[in-house]
């Protein structure tokens, strides 16, 4: 993913990258929104409905929410484009097209990934996004060449969806015997909805603190500042890679671990987690550091003076990156109504702080703010986390 967001950002204008950052950005908050938190939840649900062998209720939930996400992601494709119809003005025309294609690429592959989580199987959440995705664009790009913004657009989509599709094809050809998406018992789906909900809230609030700096840099400086920050932001993440990789892969064998009530070996796991991630971490910050020049120049010549955006923003998923999963943790032991409530609050907080701080200084401001807010909202799950295994472990 890293190397095509490079090779786009030398493809495109700073503005143009700019504004795919902000769709990306805005399409994102709205999907995970729309999907009404089932796709994380099947990380929660189906790990605890195969301890039962309940096949009922696991094929019952792939099919709503299938049913969901299919029917909605259609409803809103419809609408923003509809919407984008109305609109006389060529600039808001085009950014609602872009949002009208990019919302339901992105509600399809949170379902299919977080589907194929729930039952553990991790290549088939990781392949088709992370790996598959990327490596078509990088092959188109380099067939294409030079291309207009929507043109981009609309490969991008396709491709993403594309891949999704497989992904789906592949989740259903690993089924549990017994297990289909069209038949199932559905009938729980208030409590599907009801505990889907605040982890909603969650992923919608983790992604605003991902995404606002990007959304209030558009909104309060110009889309050259923002493709600048978007770049920063993307070669400051590679720091925290490996968290986001060992997340993906340890969050379902949590809610396992929670289920089968082996307290133990959940907090052994988790800070194996926590000390794998810290140690890589540690070496990509250098690495980062020693090479920022390099890195800098895979997105293109008019990117070289980010390098001190790039330490603020870096130095903010360092410490991330040495806490460890916390936050998806307390998830899947049954805390995500202390996680949504946690995050909310960090999240207004970083609100304010974006729009002081980029009034102030621009886009350091911005990379100040999402540091200051990442590690605080960070250190307090974790003291939490920490708390509640201990009480687990005296019970």
């Amino acid at each position: 993913m890293f190397v095509l967001y490079a090779l786009l950002a030398r493809q495109l204008s700073p503005a143009d990258y700019g504004v795919l950052n902000l769709v990306f950005s805005i399409a994102s908050l709205v999907g995970v929104l729309l999907c009404a938190g089932l796709p994380i939840a099947a990380t929660k649900f189906i790990p605890e409905y195969i301890a039962g062998n309940n096949r009922r209720y696991i094929s019952g939930y792939l099919k709503w929410g299938t049913q969901w996400v299919v029917v909605v992601s259609c409803l809103v494709a419809l609408f923003f484009y509809v919407l984008g119809q109305s609109i006389v003005v060529e600039g808001e025309k085009d950014f609602l097209l872009y949002l009208s294609m990019t919302i339901p690429s992105i509600m399809l592959w949170q379902w299919q990934r977080y589907s194929s989580l729930g039952f553990d199987l991790v290549s088939t959440a990781i392949v088709p996004r992370d790996i598959l995705f990327p490596l078509c664009g990088i092959v188109s790009i380099f067939l294409v060449g030079n291309i207009a913004l929507l043109d981009v657009f609309v490969f991008l989509n396709a491709i993403y969806i594309s891949s999704v599709l497989l992904g789906f094809y592949m989740l259903h050809r690993q089924l549990p015997v017994g297990v289909s998406v069209v038949k199932g018992d559905t009938s729980p789906y208030l409590k599907w909805h009801k505990t889907a909900f605040p982890m909603v809230l969650t992923t919608l609030v983790q992604l605003g603190l991902s995404n606002w700096d990007i959304i209030l840099l558009g909104a309060l400086t110009t889309m050259e500042d923002t493709g600048l920050y978007a770049v920063a932001s993307r070669a400051a993440m590679l720091v925290s890679l490996i968290l986001r990789v060992l997340e993906t892969t340890v969050i379902q064998k949590i809610s396992k671990l929670f289920a089968e009530k082996k307290y133990q070996k959940m907090q052994s796991l988790y800070n194996k987690t926590m000390m794998l991630s810290s140690v890589v971490g540690v070496g990509s910050f250098i690495i980062l550091l020693l090479f920022m020049g390099e890195i800098l120049s895979m997105f293109g010549n008019h990117y070289q003076n980010a390098s001190n955006v790039v330490i603020i923003i870096a130095l903010g998923h360092l410490v991330s990156s040495c806490i460890g999963p916390s936050m998806s943790s307390l998830n899947m032991i049954g805390y995500e109504k202390y996680v949504a409530k946690l995050m909310v609050v960090w999240s207004a907080l970083a609100v304010v702080l974006y729009c002081v701080l980029i009034s102030l200084y621009g886009v350091y401001g911005a990379a100040i703010a999402f540091s200051i807010s990442l590690v605080g909202m960070k250190l307090q799950q974790y003291v939490k986390l920490r708390a509640v295994f201990k009480g687990l472990l005296r019970a």
